[in-house]
């Protein structure tokens, strides 16, 4: 299985930005050369603006305040443009400036810049557009992110934490902590990286006071809702859109605004031991090795004599882009985080809006009414709180594996081929009532030789096992 060798999905990706295409990407990104390293007097470049939002924040909630906060955000995003010399955005059509990366200069100077970009080009090459015209892009994904709705029985019903995630307000600290690891990507549609925000806001008091807004309010602005979608092919036929894995380009502050409430979650989960031990994906320790370090002694055991072992390798059909919002509200509301927090992961994920790029140019605004955004910090977390009531069913209170997670890929094991197809058909039909449909053409039994020198059947580790949608295998 893929995620038992490397990690699956990142939260952030070395993405086109949103200029309309991978060429304008690395112009924008190359621009952060030339932006000034440090700023002549840096508190004084946001700092009536955060005063304003300060004196703000002493204010009730109401619409009023709330427009308010907005001009005073699109005056700073003004004036941050300005200062950090942004290009006019009517330069777009400028000759890209190709990397070499046989030429170690350029390459050299590219993984300074932005270090994923480097190494996607010197293994992959340069990237490329998705042939498929905007018209069918648009029809498809209209479709894959069309309304769904999940029973959340199994996520409401669950033991909540005994303490609700703290919603107190960000300190400069805790935002400025969040910038400072943030990787330089391709901006959104304002067009400012993490390096301008670390140049004009090294300290983070603007965005702090910025984010302590959205908190109070608990809302973002509708501009934050606004994307551009960049399609990076997986594998096989490029004229077949299910071959193209669409990453959201969002405002870098809409995604730091994420990655402090993800910082939070992230937090709140592991002190609470509200996930299950099995799952490992988009959590700060290395899972996979553990994983790795788990299924080889469950093998060695079954080789000399500890008992038979059967396993399957599952994977979900679309699993990020097939979530229901309703299903995403109710698995942080079940866990215990509190109302607040599943009203700003609501208010998150309404009204949102993208256009996809393509070789032949971009597409409508296209609604997302389903699915959660690969790209967004907070993303991995809500899946695994979606998911973990499935694991949670497999497990059981066993201190043995029974399962084994990483994000979306799923191994059961069992010690017969009876009590492995239990587990499957329980992660088959309780993932069925969350919308989650799990992709026969990606399962596997495996039987390589000598697994187990025990088992009845031989060498097979799992002689046959029913998977829906595909029949007996191997």
């Amino acid at each position: 299985m893929d995620a038992m060798a490397t990690p699956s999905r990142l939260f952030t990706q070395d993405c086109p930005s949103q200029g309309g295409s991978l060429q304008n990407s690395d112009q924008q990104e190359d621009a952060v050369e030339t932006a000034p390293a440090k700023l002549e007097d840096d508190s004084s470049v946001l700092a009536e603006h955060t005063k304003k939002l300060r004196r703000l924040l002493t204010r009730a909630p109401n619409a009023d305040n709330w427009a308010e906060f907005g001009s005073i955000l699109d005056d700073a995003i003004s004036v941050i443009a300005t200062t950090v010399k942004l290009p006019d955005a009517t330069a777009d059509g400028r000759p890209r400036r190709e990397v070499n990366p046989q030429n170690a200069q350029q390459i050299q100077s590219l993984y300074r810049r932005n270090r994923r970009r480097a190494v996607r080009l010197i293994a992959e090459g340069p990237s490329t557009l998705c042939p498929i015209p905007p018209d069918e892009l648009e029809a498809y994904f209209s479709t894959v992110w069309a309304p769904k709705e999940a029973d959340t029985t199994l996520l409401t019903r669950r033991m909540p934490a005994p303490g609700e995630l703290s919603l107190a307000a960000f300190t400069e600290d805790e935002v400025a902590a969040r910038l400072r690891r943030c990787e330089n990507t391709a901006p959104g549609g304002d067009r400012l990286t993490y390096h301008h925000w670390r140049t004009v806001d090294p300290e983070g008091s603007f965005l702090a006071a910025v984010f302590n807004c959205c908190l109070r309010h608990r809302r973002v602005p509708a501009c934050w809702k606004a994307s551009r979608t960049v399609l990076i092919h997986k594998k096989g036929e490029k004229r077949d859109p299910t071959n193209w894995r669409p990453i959201s380009l969002g405002n870098t502050i809409a995604k730091l605004y994420a990655g402090c409430l993800a910082s939070r979650l992230q937090g709140w989960l592991c002190d609470h031991g509200i996930l299950s031990q099995c799952q490992k994906g988009f959590l700060p320790h290395d899972g996979v090795f553990e994983h790795n370090f788990v299924l080889q002694e469950r093998l060695d055991a079954a080789r000399t004599g500890g008992g038979d072992l059967c396993v399957a390798f599952l994977d979900y059909a679309n699993a990020f882009g097939s979530v229901a919002h309703n299903a995403l509200v109710d698995s942080v509301r079940g866990a215990g985080t509190g109302d607040a927090f599943a009203s700003i992961i609501q208010d998150l994920y309404e009204d949102n809006t993208t256009t996809i790029i393509s070789e032949g140019g971009t597409t409508e605004p296209v609604a997302i009414k389903a699915g959660i955004r690969q790209g967004c910090p907070l993303s991995g977390l809500l899946f695994n709180l979606v998911l973990d009531p499935v694991i949670r069913a497999v497990q059981g209170g066993q201190r043995q594996h029974k399962i084994l997670a990483y994000a979306d890929d799923l191994t059961p094991m069992g010690g017969s081929p009876a009590e492995l197809q239990t587990r499957i058909n329980v992660v088959t039909a309780l993932s069925s009532g969350l919308g989650l449909q799990l992709n026969p053409s990606k399962w596997s039994c495996p039987t390589p030789p000598a697994w187990t020198t025990r088992s009845p059947w031989g060498d097979a580790c799992c002689p046959q096992c029913w998977l829906p949608g595909r029949g007996w295998t191997p």
